[in-house]
C-alpha cells in the first residue's frame, strides 16, 4: 500500500503541469485543481484502508510547519464562513479554482505525502520526477515559441503559458524547476540525478517565459528577460543568494562565517528594500512599462477593503466585490488598463489582507516565515549536501515570493508550496542522526482503534469509506466537471438542450452560487455575435424568451452574489436592452424601466464606474431605435 501511494504521488507530480481539459472553461486551471482534489481523495482513502488492515502506510508528521499550514487553512475557513459570499470562498470560480475545498484537499494530499516520503532518498526521487516533468514542459514551451502549433491538440489560445495557461504562472512553475534542478546538480551524489538537474537548470534557464534569448519581445531591453519579467528578475536575485551561500560554505573560520552571514543578510534586506520601497531598480520600471500604474490602484483598493473588514476580511476569492465597492475611476483614464472589473489585486499579500483580514495575512506570513527560517537554518547548520538542497529550495521560495508581488496564488503554485511544507516537515525538522521515532506523528504505529475488532468489521468500515469517497468524488470532481464542460459547449446546443442546461445550472451548487457569471458570459458573447450579423424580429423574440429564463436564474437563485457583481449586472443590462429592442412599442418601456433598475443597483456598487454610463447608453439606444438600435449598437459608428 505504501508503495502504491508513493507511485500515485510521483505520477501526480509528473503529470500535473500537463493536465488540462481541452473542451473546458478555463481548462488549463480548473483541470489541475480537480486533479489534485481527486488524487488527494484517492490516496486518503487508500491510506485509511491501509491503516485498518495494518498495512505499511507510514505515519503522518506533526510539527510546527504543518501546524502553520493548518492554522492558515483554519483562518481561510472561518473567513469564508463569515464573508460576503461563503459559497464562492469555499468553491472558488473556475478561472481561479483555489477555494477552501481545494486547500483542504491539498492539505490531505500533504499529510499522506508526509507519511510515505520520510527519507532524503525519497525526496531526491520526487525532485528528479519534478525536474523531468519540468524539462518536458520547457521543451513544449520552446517548440511552441519556435512555431510548432499545439493548439489543435491542447485547445489553448496562447503559447506563452503552454499547458499552465498564463506566462506569469508558467514563470512561477519554471522558477521552481530551475532551483530544484540547481539543488540536484549541486547536492546529489547520484550521477543520473546530477545530469537531470543540470538539464532541468538549462532548459528552465532558456525557457522563453524566463529568458528572451530565443525571441526578443517588445519593451524588453536585454536578452535575458523573457515573457514573465518579474520571474526573470527574481531568479537573478535568488541565484545570487545561492552563489553567496556556496561561498559561505567554503569559509572554515567561525568568526568569518558570522561576519559573512550578517553581511549576507544585510544585503538581502537592502535588496528587498530597494525593490519594494526605494524603487531604484528595474522592477519598478518593469511595472510601469508592462502594466502601467494599474497594480498600484488594485493594491490601494485592496487596502480600502481591509479597512472596512480588518479582522477576517471579506472571504476568499471576493476581491472583485471589494473592487466594485471601492472602484477608483482613475483606472478608466488614459495610461491605465481601463478595467471596470478585476477579481485579484495581483499581489498575494494585498489579496490576503483584503479577503482574509489581518488574521489571514498573519497566517500567510507565519507560514512563509517558518518555511524560510527552517530552510535557512538547515542550510547554514547542515554541512552535508542536504544543506545545499535546502538552500536551493530556499532560493526558489524567495524567487516565488518576489514574483508574488505582481501575481496571485494559483493551484500549481500552492501544490509546490505544499510539497515544500512536507519536505521541511520531514527533512528540516528531522535529525538524520537520530531514530525516526523521535519525529512526532499522528496515528502512531501502536495499537489501532480497530486492531481488536474482527476482520468483518474492518471490511464494513472500508466499504463505508469507499462509499464516502464516491460521494465526495461526485460532489467535488464530477459535478463541477460536468458543469464546466457544459459551459464551454452549451452555446452550440439546441434551444431545448440549452433550457435543460439552465435548469441544471439552477439546481447545481457550482453554477448557481459560484459561476453564474461565467455560465452566461459565453451566451452573452454568442448573443453579440448573432446581433452583429443582424436578426429579424421573430428570431430576436425567440432569443428574448431564452434570455428571460437566464435572467430569472440570475435574479432568483443567486441574488446575493448577483447584486454585488458588476459583471453580472452588466449582463443584465444587455438582456434588458435586447428585450427593449424587440418587443412592441407598448411593452418596450417596461423592459427599459427594469434595465434602469439594474443601473441603480450598479450605482449602489460603484457610482463612479463609467460602465454605468455605457449601460444607460445601451438601454437608450434600444428604447429609441428598437431592433435597428440593437443591431447597430456593436458597429464602430454607434460606439
Amino acid at each position: 500500500m505504501n508503495l502504491a501511494i508513493k507511485r500515485i504521488i510521483l505520477a501526480t507530480v509528473f503529470l500535473l503541469p500537463f493536465v488540462i481539459f481541452t473542451k473546458g472553461f478555463y481548462g488549463a486551471v480548473f483541470a489541475k485543481s480537480v486533479f489534485i482534489e481527486g488524487v488527494a481523495l484517492l490516496i486518503g482513502t487508500l491510506w485509511i484502508i491501509g491503516k485498518l488492515f495494518k498495512k505499511d502506510v507510514g505515519t503522518i508528521s506533526r510539527n510546527i510547519v504543518f501546524m502553520a499550514f493548518g492554522i492558515y487553512i483554519s483562518i481561510l475557513l472561518i473567513s469564508g464562513l463569515q464573508g460576503v459570499l461563503p459559497a464562492l470562498s469555499f468553491w472558488s470560480s473556475f478561472d481561479q479554482s483555489t477555494g477552501v475545498i481545494f486547500m483542504l484537499c491539498l492539505f490531505l494530499f500533504m499529510m499522506i505525502t508526509s507519511s510515505v516520503f520520510k527519507k532524503i532518498e525519497d525526496w531526491y526521487n520526487l525532485f528528479v520526477i519534478f525536474s523531468l516533468s519540468g524539462i518536458l514542459f520547457s521543451l513544449g514551451c520552446l517548440l511552441s515559441e519556435l512555431g510548432m502549433s499545439f493548439s489543435k491538440y491542447l485547445s489553448l489560445g496562447t503559447v506563452s503559458g503552454f499547458t499552465i495557461g498564463n506566462s506569469s504562472w508558467t514563470g512561477i512553475y519554471m522558477s521552481f524547476v530551475l532551483f530544484i534542478g540547481l539543488g540536484l546538480a549541486f547536492s546529489s551524489s547520484t550521477k543520473s540525478h546530477k545530469i537531470i538537474g543540470i538539464i532541468a537548470l538549462i532548459t528552465a534557464f532558456f525557457n522563453p517565459t524566463l529568458t528572451g534569448f530565443i525571441k526578443q519581445y517588445p519593451g524588453m531591453h536585454f536578452g535575458f528577460i523573457g515573457l514573465a519579467q518579474t520571474a526573470s528578475y527574481s531568479i537573478l536575485f535568488s541565484i545570487s543568494i545561492f552563489v553567496l551561500y556556496l561561498i559561505f560554505r567554503k569559509i572554515e573560520s567561525i568568526k568569518f562565517r558570522k561576519v559573512f552571514l550578517w553581511s549576507f543578510l544585510s544585503l538581502v534586506i537592502i535588496g528587498i528594500l530597494s525593490i519594494f520601497i526605494i524603487g531604484l531598480n528595474p522592477i519598478k520600471n518593469m511595472i510601469s512599462a508592462k502594466t502601467g500604474p494599474n497594480r498600484f490602484v488594485y493594491w490601494s483598493i485592496a487596502f480600502d477593503g481591509f479597512k472596512e473588514k480588518p479582522l477576517l476580511g471579506w472571504g476568499g476569492d471576493t476581491y472583485q466585490y471589494i473592487y466594485n465597492k471601492n472602484f477608483n475611476p482613475i483606472i478608466m483614464t488614459e495610461g491605465y488598463a481601463r478595467e471596470y472589473w478585476v477579481d485579484k489585486s495581483h499581489n498575494i499579500f494585498f489579496d490576503e489582507i483584503a479577503t482574509g483580514g489581518i488574521m489571514g495575512l498573519s497566517g500567510l506570513i507565519f507560514l512563509y516565515g517558518i518555511l524560510l527560517f527552517s530552510l535557512l537554518k538547515k542550510a547554514i547548520n547542515d554541512r552535508t549536501k542536504i544543506g545545499i538542497l535546502c538552500m536551493a529550495i530556499f532560493s526558489g521560495l524567495v524567487s516565488y515570493l518576489i514574483q508574488a508581488q505582481m501575481v496571485f496564488q494559483i493551484n500549481i503554485g500552492w501544490f509546490i508550496i505544499g510539497l515544500i511544507v512536507v519536505f521541511v516537515a520531514n527533512i528540516c525538522h528531522y535529525n538524520d542522526n537520530k531514530s525516526q521515532n523521535n519525529t512526532k506523528v499522528i496515528f502512531n504505529k501502536g495499537k489501532n482503534k480497530y486492531n481488536n475488532q474482527d476482520k468483518s468489521l474492518n471490511i464494513f468500515i472500508s466499504i463505508l469509506i469507499i462509499v464516502s469517497f464516491c460521494i465526495l468524488f461526485n460532489y467535488i470532481i464530477i459535478k463541477p466537471y460536468r458543469i464546466n464542460r457544459s459551459l464551454a459547449t452549451y452555446p452550440m446546443f439546441s434551444y431545448s438542450e440549452r433550457l435543460k442546461f439552465y435548469k441544471e445550472i439552477d439546481e447545481s451548487y457550482v453554477g448557481n452560487l459560484v459561476d453564474v457569471g461565467n455560465a452566461f458570459s459565453p451566451y452573452h458573447i454568442r448573443m453579440r455575435n448573432i446581433i452583429k450579423k443582424g436578426l429579424n424580429k421573430d428570431e430576436m423574440l425567440l432569443m428574448a424568451e431564452e434570455i428571460k429564463v437566464i435572467n430569472s436564474i440570475l435574479a432568483n437563485s443567486s441574488i446575493r452574489q448577483h447584486d454585488m457583481d458588476m459583471k453580472l449586472l452588466m449582463i443584465d443590462v444587455g438582456f434588458y436592452s435586447i428585450l427593449t429592442g424587440v418587443v412592441n412599442d407598448q411593452d418596450r418601456l417596461q423592459y427599459y424601466d427594469k434595465g434602469m433598475i439594474v443601473v441603480e443597483k450598479m450605482k449602489k456598487l460603484s457610482n463612479q464606474n463609467p460602465i454605468i454610463r455605457l449601460s444607460v447608453g445601451i438601454l437608450d439606444v434600444s428604447k429609441k431605435y428598437g431592433l435597428d438600435g440593437v443591431n447597430a449598437f456593436n458597429t464602430e459608428k454607434t460606439r
